[in-house]
């Protein structure tokens, strides 16, 4: 289990009064609620809620015949690990007044955590609740008047968790529980679906089948669920089914109709064989994500955590110009066992599939042009599997074209797709001496994506710089350091991303200090990542391996003179 860190500042003109507190991810919103109050050293106040900035949410306690919506949550039915895994920071109001507002900041994730109560770590300042909610001059506290280790005695006392069983509670209740006399919270969180849990992986097997059958049952949305796939593809221009055909190996003749190439597509694509070869290729996140869609097409609606991304490109899933997600029920109906399968077998599968795929796309990133036996290197470097070369050409044999394009295979060396023979031979004579560099296991999927890899600290400092010196916002921030990632794993020097950042309109005129700073935090930034053109090895580490042979070099020659002198006296010795 996982714990945060949460720093809770009241905010105006007591800024000075805060408390940096340790809760259980396991804790709902309202039992949230309660430890705050707690570790105020407040009254019982029944009244919150909490406001999500990033997510335009509020979480509070609705009133009687109110619904939930999906800005508007029910906090005893919210877990925090929900948002609090990503959020940074968000707002608690106490008592539903504006003047007793909180800044909450997450600062840290304990992972893992095994305690069963919340705790305060640290505190600064006391104050009345009640000077503040009736609008009275707020009458400080002195430090006597809080009791740390009283609040925590009673934090442990009230607050710890039971994990036998849960139970959805209001704040009112948990406040009359107290007066009760019943100790703890029932915070054990319900089962969720998951990919790799316990639990009797038949049963939720067969549960999440009947959910998702009935939710397929009750659509009646035939635009987003169409009968068949052949309704699909009805809507699609030629030109596009022919594209996918091509895509996909299905061979169609010369004018052949549109019917026709929809009838050998289907065919191809409703294969059990075919299909399960793009299912192996699914994340975790994917299959979580089809989950969902198949449990309720008619209302189903991507969030930024959800990804159908694979199952797009193969063409199984599509989408409308109104970016409306559509699935055929054909379709629907044999995904279903799929998605459903929660046993190991189908779950070690998926991730040797995933793990391959990332290394083919590691090695096509890092190398352009890949011996098997690179291949193979790159691969076993996970510690998933161990294969053989041939074995390794058989399991790729699998995965689906799509998957694994700009690679095309000339007897044992893997070619990135539009390089000429003599960009080939030169790539391969450079890569003759055997100086590769194997990524680690957490480096590959970061190379797989393209991702350059550096110093966090680096980005960091550079991110900050485009964040806080230049102004952008945090989405532009993102897209400058994804460009400057691109280029410098593309191999380009620091003066070539400047003038590039400067052209597409990221700076016109930086002083003299703003410009020593970005070209020290782009030099820092170059000279750290493992760049294409250096073969995965950073600036340095080839600085490095320069010296190296270099000082090899040296010792030979000193060697060799040594011997000379040798020999010379051994002469010297003979002739007297």
């Amino acid at each position: 289990m996982k714990a945060y860190v949460l720093k809770i500042v009241l905010r105006g003109q007591s800024s000075d009064v805060w408390r940096r507190v340790l809760v259980p991810e396991e804790l709902t919103f309202s039992q949230l609620a309660l430890v705050f109050n707690l570790a105020m050293g407040w009254e019982k106040e029944t009244e919150y809620s909490f406001l999500l900035p990033h997510k335009k949410m509020v979480i509070t306690e609705l009133p009687e015949g109110q619904s939930p919506n999906e800005r508007l949550l029910e906090a005893p039915e919210v877990y925090i690990r929900r948002y609090l895994e990503r959020a940074g920071a968000f707002l608690y109001v106490y008592a539903n007044r504006r003047e007793m507002r909180f800044d909450v900041q997450r600062e840290e994730i304990v992972d893992p955590w095994t305690g069963r109560e919340p705790k305060v770590l640290e505190w600064s300042g006391a104050i009345f609740a009640a000077d503040l909610l009736s609008d009275a001059a707020a009458a400080a506290r002195s430090e006597a008047d809080y009791d740390v280790d009283a609040v925590n005695e009673k934090l442990a006392l009230w607050c710890r968790l039971n994990r036998r069983s849960y139970e959805q509670r209001t704040l009112a209740m948990l406040y009359d529980d107290m007066e009760a006399g019943k100790y703890g919270f029932f915070a054990r969180m319900p089962k969720e679906l998951s990919i790799t849990g316990a639990y009797s992986p038949e049963e939720r097997s067969a549960f999440l089948s009947v959910v998702m059958h009935r939710g397929l049952q009750k659509s009646k949305d035939e635009e987003r669920v169409p009968p068949t796939l052949r309704d699909m593809f009805a809507g699609f221009a030629k030109d596009e089914l022919l594209s996918i055909a091509e895509q996909k190996g299905v061979e169609v003749r010369h004018g052949m109709r549109k019917k026709d190439v929809i009838e050998l597509l289907t065919k191809k694509m409703l294969d059990p064989c075919v299909l399960e070869n793009y299912v192996l290729c699914l994340s975790d996140e994917e299959i979580l994500s089809l989950q969902k869609l198949l449990a309720d097409p008619d209302v189903f609606e991507e969030e930024p955590h959800d990804t159908l991304e694979v199952l797009s490109t193969a063409g199984y899933i599509a989408e409308t110009p109104e970016l409306v997600i559509v699935i055929a029920r054909d379709v629907a109906e044999m995904l279903i066992p799929f998605a459903a399968d929660m046993s190991e077998a189908f779950y070690e599968k998926r991730r040797r599939r995933l793990w391959l795929m990332n290394a083919i796309l590691t090695a096509n990133v890092l190398y352009s042009v890949t011996p098997l036996d690179v291949l193979c290197r790159v691969y076993n470097q996970g510690g998933i599997d161990t294969l053989q070369p041939e074995e390794l050409k058989r399991e790729i044999e699998k995965i689906p074209p799509e998957f694994v394009e700009g690679y095309w295979r000339r007897g044992d060396v893997f070619i990135s797709e539009g390089l000429e023979e003599e960009e080939i031979q030169v790539i391969l004579e450079s890569q003759g001496d055997g100086d590769y560099y194997i990524p680690g296991t957490e480096e590959i999927p970061l190379f797989a994506q393209g991702l350059a890899l550096s110093d966090p600290d680096d980005e960091k400092a550079t991110a900050r710089f485009f964040h806080q010196t230049l102004s952008y916002d945090d989405e532009e921030t993102v897209e400058i350091m994804r460009r400057i990632h691109w280029t410098f794993l593309a191999g380009a020097p620091v003066s070539f991303v400047r003038d590039m950042l400067k052209d597409d309109g990221y700076f016109d005129a930086l002083t003299k200090e703003q410009d020593v700073m970005l070209r020290r935090l782009l030099n820092r930034l170059h000279d750290g990542t493992r760049s294409v053109a250096n073969r995965g090895f950073t600036t340095n580490e080839i600085k490095e391996q320069q010296q190296a042979a270099q000082k090899k070099k040296e010792e030979r020659r000193k060697a060799a003179r040594s011997k000379v002198v040798f020999l010379r006296d051994r002469n010297k010795e003979k002739s007297h």
